[in-house]
Formats: structure tokens, C-alpha cells, sequence
């Protein structure tokens, strides 16, 4: 898999997620912030670009080309790219970034099985839906336009 895959799959994979280098002072001061926030906003997913050899220079790079911004902290909540430290650092000011953290990601009821966050119960439902809507037009194409007869 390439850079360009597991950033993104990382970014739809994670609540809060920050790619940062172990000993920028703005990636430090960005993980406090987050590590004082309530529940699992203190614990994001962090990727320390400077210990990951080449495949953390390739991220950089990819990330510059994603959002424009070519610095660490590199920082996404909820699929959002938020910024910087000093991006987080405002919205926490403002009084927004714990609302930011809480509010519920866009749904992932449909996202693969076997992935964090999805449904296979809702996705088989969906299946056996369209499996019967499926099943009534075939029957009514096959009767000549009319709609099939119900049984008694």
C-alpha cells in the first residue's frame, strides 16, 4: 500500500489525528492541548513523521500536497484538517474545539466489515432491502408491468 492510501485511510480511520515530529515544539504543545481535553480527545492517533524513515518524508510531502500546509503538526478531527498548533490553539480560545471533538463523525454504518466503526447487521439489512425491491420489480417486468398478484 502506498502514502497516499494509508493517509487516507488513516484520516477516515480516526476520530483526531496528528502527524507531528517527536521534537517540534509546536507538535508538543499541540498534544498537551489535545491531552487535556475530555475523553478520547485526550488520546489521539499520533504519527511521529521524524521515526518513520523515508515513509515519514513521503507523508510529509503528501500532506503539503492534500491541505497545502507543509508543517507539523498536521492535525485532523472527525476527517476536518484543523491545521496547526496555533490553528488548535485558536478554536480552543474560542471555546469551540471541545464541541469540535464531540460532535459525532459523519456515519460509517456503510464503511466496510471488519473495519472499526462499521455494521454488518445495518449493511445486511440493506442488502435483504434491496434484495426484495429487487426481487418485486423482476417479478413485475416478468407479468407485464402489472404489479404482481398478492397471495391470500
Amino acid at each position: 500500500m502506498g502514502v497516499k492510501q494509508e493517509v487516507d485511510q488513516a484520516i477516515a480511520a480516526h476520530a483526531i489525528l496528528v502527524y507531528s515530529k517527536s521534537y517540534c515544539p509546536h507538535s508538543r504543545r499541540a498534544k498537551r492541548l489535545l491531552a487535556g481535553l475530555p475523553g478520547k480527545a485526550s488520546s489521539p492517533v499520533v504519527y511521529e513523521l521524524d521515526e518513520m524513515g523515508e515513509a515519514g518524508v513521503a507523508t510529509q510531502a503528501y500532506l503539503g500536497e492534500l491541505t497545502g500546509q507543509r508543517t507539523v503538526p498536521n492535525i485532523f478531527i472527525h476527517q476536518k484538517h484543523i491545521g496547526g498548533a496555533d490553528d488548535l490553539a485558536h478554536l480552543d480560545e474560542a471555546g469551540v474545539l471541545r464541541s469540535l471533538v464531540a460532535e459525532q463523525p459523519p456515519s460509517r454504518l456503510f464503511r466496510g466489515m471488519g473495519q472499526e466503526g462499521g455494521s454488518p447487521l445495518v449493511l445486511l439489512g440493506a442488502v435483504l432491502i434491496l434484495g426484495g425491491l429487487g426481487s418485486y420489480y423482476y417479478r413485475r417486468v416478468r407479468s407485464g408491468g402489472q404489479a404482481p398478484k398478492q397471495k391470500a
